[in-house]
């Protein structure tokens, strides 16, 4: 008769049911949360890092209604002298007679009529209505995808790692599902960062079963090859060293999943 409470005596026979416990586990096993992890901080770093140039986009589509004025480059934060020509993406001083004399800072990054003026050189630029100090230079305004182009790319890498999360917990499912139970002797423990959670057990077949053949002599022998499991902290306190494990496993080998952590 079956004790509930220990799961080894409850483990249902291959192929075992997906039940709701077991497919979040299976979400959680430390290579599967690491992808789908990495894909959603790509998906929430897209809008940052495409804010920047959809917000000159949104200012070079606004500020192309507005007159053009005509200004003096005074210098940039780097060079003075008349003649000397400007940087990309440094800052500029410029001077304008009209509506009201004054001077003020900027960037020509709307600049995209041939080379960078130079210091002394009068420019055209577009001075916004709602801000008196703010100004821009607005040969032609970008299509709208030219400003999405950077935050959509980092999305669409994201979904490289997320389609891995989904095809290791595919990997993770069918060991459960299909996997032999057998016993596995603990050889050495560990914590990682990628799994600050669970303890990393490396373990080696009790048993021995599942030879490999050796290519020097072409015979089987057994296999005593060292893997890792993971076992989660709140259900395993840490082990001994030879302590016994039970693990999950698929016959022709691959991925092996200790028990305990299906049961947490």
């Amino acid at each position: 008769m079956q004790d509930p409470a220990d799961p080894v005596s409850s483990l249902p026979p291959p192929p075992r049911p997906v039940l709701p416990r077991i497919s979040r586990r299976a979400w959680s096993e430390p290579t599967v949360r690491f992808w789908w992890v990495l894909a959603f901080v790509l998906l929430a770093l897209a809008p940052f890092v495409g804010a920047g140039p959809f917000r000159q986009w949104q200012k070079l589509s606004r500020l192309s209604t507005e007159p053009a004025v005509n200004a003096k480059v005074l210098r940039t934060d780097r060079e003075t002298v008349t003649g000397r020509p400007t940087l990309a993406g440094a800052q500029v001083q410029i001077e304008i007679a009209a509506p009201s004399p004054r001077q003020l800072w900027g960037t020509l990054d709307g600049w995209t009529k041939g080379p960078l003026p130079r210091i002394g050189d009068t420019i055209e630029i577009r001075l916004d209505p709602d801000d008196p100090d703010a100004w821009a230079v607005v040969h032609q305004v970008p299509p709208m995808i030219s400003a999405l182009a950077t935050g959509l790319s980092i999305a669409a890498i994201a979904v490289l790692p997320l389609l891995a999360a989904f095809v290791l917990r595919a990997r993770v499912l069918k060991v459960w599902r299909h996997g032999q139970l057998r016993e596995a002797a603990v050889v050495g423990q560990q914590q990682t960062a990628l799994a600050p959670g669970a303890y990393a057990l490396r373990c080696v077949w009790i048993d021995g079963d599942g030879p490999t053949t050796s290519a020097a002599r072409g015979k089987a022998r057994p296999d005593r090859s060292i893997f890792r499991v993971f076992v989660p902290k709140r259900t395993q306190p840490a082990l001994d060293r030879d302590a016994v494990v039970h693990v999950l496993a698929l016959p022709d080998g691959g991925k092996r999943l200790a028990l305990d952590w299906f049961n947490a």
